[in-house]
């Protein structure tokens, strides 16, 4: 190895380990329309050596929006910064458009991240109540189940075949699958529940209806 590109190997070496760019990345807090200051996102800067600078450009929005910023030094030398942008989630906020902008001297140019301000309406908890299917003078009464198909994390409330949806959010879109049976035999009913959250705040659900449940004793052949 020559003298030269040995000392090309040495400059890169310790240029590698001396700037490190950051992971970069918006979360959206998900603000539901109301009057109190809340959280609208998080624009992150992770594991950058040196920190990076992370700020937010609001122009648009003047005083309706405040940030702040905060940095975490790690024993590797690396920094994380967070900067966090809050407002009221007002009808005129929403659909407003701002950037997240992440520079520093690990990045060859300024990072433009950009993000649209949504608000989310605080809608009503949706019941499904499984016990519609059953018939109440099945002899003998008809047991109930609902299968889920979709992800509920925590957001519920399951009491035998009631349920109640606590937070209504679009992941919450699918198919909810009830069945009655007794000895006699079953019968199976589906709810598919589309939620739909447009930009004008307007919000509707689509739920497809509950096939009624036979009350009449099948033949002896089930």
């Amino acid at each position: 190895m020559t003298f030269c590109s040995l000392n090309i190997y040495i400059f890169l070496f310790f240029y590698i380990i001396k700037y490190v760019p950051p992971f970069t990345n918006i979360k959206d807090n998900l603000p539901t329309l109301g009057t109190e200051e809340v959280l609208f996102a998080t624009c992150t800067a992770a594991g950058s050596k040196p920190p990076a600078e992370v700020r937010w450009l609001t122009d648009a929005l003047g005083d309706k929006v405040r940030t702040t910023t905060n940095s975490t030094q790690y024993d590797n030398d690396t920094t994380t910064t967070v900067s966090s942008l809050f407002g009221v989630p007002k009808r005129e906020i929403n659909g407003q458009q701002v950037q997240c902008v992440i520079s520093g001297d690990s990045l060859s140019t300024d990072e433009s991240l950009p993000f649209t301000i949504q608000i989310y309406l605080q809608m009503f908890r949706l019941k499904i109540n499984c016990q519609q299917l059953k018939a109440s003078d099945t002899t003998p009464s008809a047991q109930t189940s609902l299968n889920l198909f979709v992800k509920l994390d925590n957001n519920f409330i399951l009491d035998g075949a009631k349920l109640q949806l606590l937070s209504l959010t679009p992941d919450l879109n699918g198919l909810y699958q009830c069945e009655a049976s007794n000895a006699y035999g079953s019968k199976r009913g589906q709810l598919y529940v589309i939620l739909l959250f447009p930009a004008n705040l307007h919000s509707s659900s689509k739920i497809s209806t509950l096939p009624p449940l036979h009350t009449s004793k099948p033949s002896q052949s089930l």
